[in-house]
């Protein structure tokens, strides 16, 4: 790396990318166990989409009405203050103040508890240019489609939760922009991965008694940081449908099992992560128990263990041990795995 001066404006920028960086995701963003946190990242917030739609009445509503503007204003101007006091920038002039996001994002008015203004009488759209403040300080803008079984089942969601039919999420314009300036966009238009296999179809929920079944059907996700470099782009998809018990508003939420797989598109990789007892809080969209293990194949190989049982939301803690294989050079044109092995504890983001 050349050296820069401790004078020069690019240092000083960035600086202040790492302490915004910091409030979204602890530690450097090169290294593998960053990698591993956005592989668990885009693993909760892919299921994320689906669950918070399929409990909007007992869930949804109450998590986003936490989400006030007058909280994001305080968090804000104190992020502005440390700012100014480590780096002497006056403020995050870029970071914007999002209002809350409210039951109001569903277009088109529904009105009267009834889905026959939607197309078909079965097609919700919600549009998104809110804030979420729970675990990462986050704003959502785009749109995501939720597309019932049938009108009936439309008009069931509206009031309560369905016991039966199904609804399939598809989006080609979400965003989930971090306090860092980060960029995650999620699309499930069909797309292949490292590998050239088509992905896609969006996030398919059935409902049941108590339960809702969450399949993966396929979308991409992908990260650029503000320095507008691309951190990671997955595939995402399930194999199977993972079945989810209880709700968020209820403190209730929880997955036994499940097993979803990533690839790693920009580092030609596939992280298979088996799912083991996670749960969520009534305070926390974000998982605060149970583990994610990941087994990696591919250029990557080894295991990553995602362990949420850290007792603060949204931080995780990183062990296992994987051999990367780096990009071939011309001294080096086949070069050979090197191993590492380490616990680090992480901040995720994925409150989608």
């Amino acid at each position: 790396m050349d050296r820069i001066s401790v004078r020069s404006p690019i240092f000083l920028l960035g600086i202040l990318s790492v302490l915004l960086q910091s409030c979204a995701q602890q530690g450097a963003l090169t290294n593998e166990k960053d990698t591993d946190a956005y592989l668990a990242e885009s693993v909760v917030s892919s299921i994320n989409i689906g669950l918070s739609d399929a409990e909007r009445s007992q869930s949804l509503t109450a998590r986003l009405e936490k989400s006030t503007p007058g909280f994001a204003q305080s968090f804000f101007a104190l992020l502005n203050d440390k700012a100014k006091k480590m780096t002497g920038f006056r403020s995050i002039a870029s970071a914007p103040v999002p209002g809350s996001c409210g039951v109001s994002r569903y277009s088109p008015s529904l009105g009267g508890g009834s889905c026959a203004a939607t197309p078909g009488g079965q097609v919700v759209t919600s549009n998104y240019n809110c804030g979420i403040f729970e675990a990462q300080d986050q704003q959502l803008s785009g749109s995501i489609t939720t597309t019932f079984s049938s009108p009936d089942i439309c008009n069931t969601w509206l009031t309560s939760i369905p016991t039966t039919g199904s609804f399939v999420d598809t989006t080609s314009t979400f965003v989930r922009t971090t306090l860092d300036n980060s960029i995650i966009t999620t699309f499930t238009d069909s797309s292949p991965n490292y590998n050239q296999v088509s992905i896609g179809g969006g996030v398919s929920v059935g409902f049941g008694a108590g339960t809702n079944s969450v399949a993966i059907l396929g979308l991409k996700k992908t990260r650029v940081s503000s320095l507008k470099a691309t951190l990671y782009e997955h595939s995402v998809h399930t194999q199977s449908a993972i079945v989810a018990t209880g709700s968020l508003a209820a403190g209730s939420r929880a997955i036994a099992s499940g097993t979803v797989i990533v690839d790693h598109n920009l580092d030609d990789f596939t992280a298979t992560g088996v799912i083991s007892d996670l749960k969520w809080s009534t305070t926390c969209c974000l998982p605060v128990s149970g583990t994610i293990d990941f087994t990696l194949t591919g250029k990557r190989i080894g295991q990553a263990l995602v362990d949420f049982n850290t007792g603060t939301c949204g931080e995780v803690k990183l062990s296992g041990s994987a051999e990367v294989t780096p990009p071939p050079t011309k001294a080096s044109p086949t070069p050979s795995p090197t191993a590492s092995d380490s616990v680090v504890t992480q901040t995720i983001g994925g409150c989608e």
